[in-house]
């Protein structure tokens, strides 16, 4: 891939390869987001233009067992871009606001 091409990509998850790992990806590939997978040896790099949105219970249903986000955020090693998460879900950002606005300032 070229380097222009690279760039493109706005947001970057890195998950430790395994099971949670598997079953994050397969739920990734059942929703209406447009994420590159690449094999990165140990690792996966989801990348994508927009945002990366992981619901923790498509994650549980491709898993077929419990996961708290705790554990899930062991699987995820490393990100680009702006955190978002509670205890349902993660998601990383492309622009600062989608992680910023929806709190209180002040």
């Amino acid at each position: 891939m070229s380097a222009t091409a690279e760039q493109e990509f706005r947001t970057v998850l890195v998950l430790m390869k395994g099971p949670d790992a598997d079953a994050t990806i397969d739920a990734l590939e059942n929703s209406d987001q447009e994420i590159d997978v690449a094999d990165e040896g140990p690792y996966w790099k989801l990348r994508s233009r927009g945002d990366i949105h992981v619901d923790m219970a498509a994650v549980e249903a491709e898993l077929g067992a419990p996961i708290t986000l705790g554990k899930w955020l062991v699987t995820m090693t490393s990100f680009v871009g702006y955190a978002d998460k509670d205890d349902t879900h993660f998601t990383v950002h492309a622009d600062r606001g989608g992680a910023v606005n929806h709190y209180p300032t002040g």
